[in-house]
């Protein structure tokens, strides 16, 4: 595991817990595609992960995806369906690679007033079943498993990506070699969006956009490049402007005066078996300022169906007003716990309780970090 000096406690945190790791510790952050070549280096087995570590990944998923790419002589890379701690298809789980056509319908929001065009949606293709099996130009970074003999004969990451494009590049680079990139959508990860950078900051539009310019001056003909780059830079002058917009009307949202504000009684539906669900309520009750009032959910033969326990849930989260969901767990699986987020309602708010772990992680929105329960573990997701 690398850490790039991420300035949580995590590595002291997690060096106990796991001895049979190995633990690389970076003295500077030096960024996403260095840091994994570095690990690709003491890699011995024939078929390397990366994984992001703002993820929950559910337990026969490694397994599917290792089945598949030993069995596909062709298959380069797999990616996965990823969705967010919301419960929310992310986009960047299936992609083509850069076009100006499709960076102008993404730039411009039609990719996503039309999400299933295959025309505007390019970027995403949007035309592709989420859930089904598809060859695809880009599988993401944040769980990307490929053959390790071609990983070392393509040198790995390109390091002039620092933090973005790295992924787009190497499967670019997968494909030009005869191999092809799959989306695997039976598969699926939670990837916590807001905790590898800021969306709506400065240095991440800079950062991201810059890295499409690095990607099309290596690979695109000089005049395409060139095009390219003009239309980039173009869009990050657009992006800044509407980001110090976005800046100044939260500024004056924060400066109005709330009225009746008031500390309420928190309402939470805590789902697992029984012994996960005793200690969820007790982090929860015992490790948080909060007043929590916990609606449990312990039966579980009701894990066998996901579609009926989606109902009870949603049921008994409207008549108590329930907004909150604990998910505990251990009996009940993550991948169960997936579909149920796929399926329930997108105004919950969801936590995540591990069987035999010490902490809550959460993360609800893509602009702001994710929370810990107890705060003293270090924000790990």
């Amino acid at each position: 595991m690398i850490d790039n000096l991420s300035g949580d406690g995590s590595l002291q945190y997690l060096q106990p817990l796991f001895p049979d790791v190995v633990f690389i510790p970076n003295s500077n952050n030096e960024g996403f595609a260095k840091a994994n070549n570095k690990a690709l280096q003491k890699t011995k087995g024939e078929t390397i992960l990366f994984l992001n570590p703002d993820t929950l990944i559910a337990e026969n998923t490694i397994v599917e995806c290792l089945q598949f790419l030993t069995s596909n002589s062709k298959a380069g890379a797999i990616g996965l369906q990823m969705i967010d701690g919301s419960g929310r298809f992310l986009p960047e789980s299936k992609r083509a690679f850069p076009t100006l056509y499709a960076s102008f319908f993404k730039m411009s929001g039609l990719s996503f007033l039309f999400s299933g065009s295959a025309l505007l949606n390019q970027y995403a293709l949007g035309n592709l079943d989420t859930n089904s099996l598809h060859a695809v130009d880009v599988v993401a970074g944040a769980f990307m498993m490929v053959r390790r003999e071609l990983l070392i004969i393509l040198g790995g990451f390109d390091e002039h990506f620092f933090m973005y494009g790295e992924d787009i590049d190497l499967s670019y680079r997968i494909q030009q070699s005869g191999y092809q990139n799959y989306y695997l959508g039976n598969c699926r990860i939670i990837h916590f969006k807001g905790e590898s950078s800021r969306k709506q900051s400065i240095p991440y539009i800079q950062s991201f956009y810059g890295a499409m310019v690095v990607f099309v001056q290596k690979h695109y003909s000089n005049k395409k490049a060139a095009l390219f780059s003009l239309f980039i830079r173009m869009a990050i002058i657009l992006r800044i402007a509407l980001h110090y917009i976005y800046r100044f009307f939260l500024a004056v949202s924060k400066s109005l005066p709330v009225t009746g504000k008031h500390k309420q009684l928190q309402k939470i539906m805590v789902i697992g078996a029984v012994n996960e669900v005793e200690a969820g309520i007790h982090l929860l009750q015992q490790e948080t300022t909060e007043d929590w009032s916990c609606f449990t959910m312990k039966a579980a033969e009701n894990f066998t169906n996901i579609t009926d326990l989606c109902k009870q849930v949603t049921a008994l989260a409207e008549k108590e007003k329930i907004k909150a969901l604990l998910f505990c767990q251990g009996e009940l699986r993550y991948d169960q716990i997936m579909q149920m987020m796929l399926l329930l309602p997108h105004h919950f708010m969801y936590y995540f309780f591990s069987a035999n772990s010490h902490s809550i992680v959460s993360s609800h929105s893509k602009i702001n970090s994710g929370q810990t329960i107890p705060k003293k573990s270090s924000n790990l997701v």
